[in-house]
């Protein structure tokens, strides 16, 4: 199933008013005389393409539909664009752009894809597992895989759209399969957070888990410089692990003791970027492991901040919000800083956005192209140079 999404095709306005002009005309040869009624009418018509066509700044996007036409923002110097996805069961998850200009994403039990010009098709998952999509990766092939938690499985989508699984770690061993990683020889790495470990997936399909030190939670994955990286939290062992090829080793990298969250990208000059901050919201750091081993680190950019990789661009991306003591927390607005693979930050924008509606997946086209998930309303928008 296919639904339009509004005109996202680089089409201008002058279409638009032929049509209006046109259904004015109409109306008036048909009645065969200009009354008050066939007036309104047309002076309603025009009104309403006034609306359409401008490119009028937006606040935020409407709540629960896609925007008639994209807007401009000021502030992130981009044309946005709002999409409502098929389904309302869950959070926006696993959002990746494809290599033809769309995205990607999860939510609930679909996998959606938004085209280059804004056409939104959904992938039901079978209802038997009615478990929910919590990440989407793409293999060497170009071919999209996605997790599906507590249910131990993962899936794929055929050439024909249909979606089949396959069980990575069996349902009875408690196993919560969340963010999933292809390394470029097609093996497949998961974080497993129900069974506290990292695996992998070989191309034969053996799996094999390898356990966290003290049962610290996997938190982040990242396939960096070669080799799979994982970070923890928890029972004091918050912590970067280099995991070695043959699954056999871990190398505990960096010890940060009673942080909060965690989160992991690689950019293009193989830079391992992280991000973490206090459960408390006291101290954020970030900092980036380089291909030598050599560390950096200093403090956090952002609050509450995030970093994402973009692989189809060679970027890293931090999420978060400015103000480190706001006074109104839920009026802290999005805020998005880019930085290329010489550690350069090459795009800062704050968005109207509250922070808080923003779902933690992004990524980032090519062509410079921004795609968020937002959690409430469910939605993902697009933010582009061109409308």
């Amino acid at each position: 199933m296919v639904q339009y999404v509004g005109d996202h095709d680089g089409r201008d306005t002058r279409s638009l008013w032929r049509h209006v002009f046109r259904l004015a005309a109409n109306a008036h040869i048909s009645s065969f005389a200009f009354d008050n009624e066939s007036l309104v009418k047309r002076l309603l018509i025009i009104a309403l393409a006034l609306v359409l066509a401008s490119p009028a700044v937006a606040d935020i996007p409407p709540p629960g539909q896609h925007t008639a036409s994209p807007k401009f923002w000021k502030t992130a110097h981009r044309w946005v664009t709002n999409f409502s996805p098929f389904a309302f069961d869950g959070p926006v998850t696993g959002l990746i752009s494809d290599r033809s200009g769309g995205a990607w994403f999860g939510l609930g039990q679909t996998v959606e894809h938004i085209s280059s010009f804004g056409a939104v098709q959904n992938y039901t998952i079978t209802k038997q597992w009615l478990w929910q999509v919590w990440s989407l990766a793409r293999d060497p092939s170009g071919r999209i895989w996605f997790s599906l938690g507590q249910s131990g499985r993962i899936g794929t989508l055929d050439k024909y759209g249909r979606a089949y699984t396959l069980v990575v770690v069996a349902r009875r061993f408690n196993p919560d399969i969340r963010k999933i990683v292809f390394a470029p020889n097609g093996d497949l790495w998961f974080q497993d957070y129900g069974r506290a470990s990292i695996g992998r997936r070989s191309s034969d399909g053996s799996v094999k888990e390898i356990p966290t030190a003290n049962g610290a939670w996997p938190i982040d994955i990242e396939f960096c410089n070669g080799r799979m990286w994982a970070v923890t939290q928890g029972n004091a062992h918050d912590a970067i692990y280099r995991i070695d090829g043959n699954l056999d080793s871990v190398f505990r990298f960096h010890d940060w003791k009673r942080y909060g969250e965690s989160s992991l990208a690689c950019d293009a000059g193989g830079r391992l970027w992280y991000s973490h901050f206090s459960a408390y919201r006291t101290y954020s750091r970030q900092g980036y492991i380089d291909r030598d081993g050599g560390t950096y680190e200093a403090a956090a950019m952002l609050q509450d901040e995030r970093v994402f990789s973009a692989p189809d661009r060679g970027t890293v991306w931090f999420s978060g919000f400015r103000s480190f003591a706001p006074t109104a927390y839920d009026r802290a607005r999005l805020t998005l800083l880019e930085r290329n693979g010489k550690g350069q930050t090459v795009n800062d924008m704050t968005l109207p956005i509250p922070w808080p509606v923003f779902s933690g997946t992004l990524t980032a086209a090519r062509d410079g192209t921004v795609w968020l998930g937002i959690w409430y309303p469910h939605s993902v928008v697009r933010l582009s140079h061109f409308r």
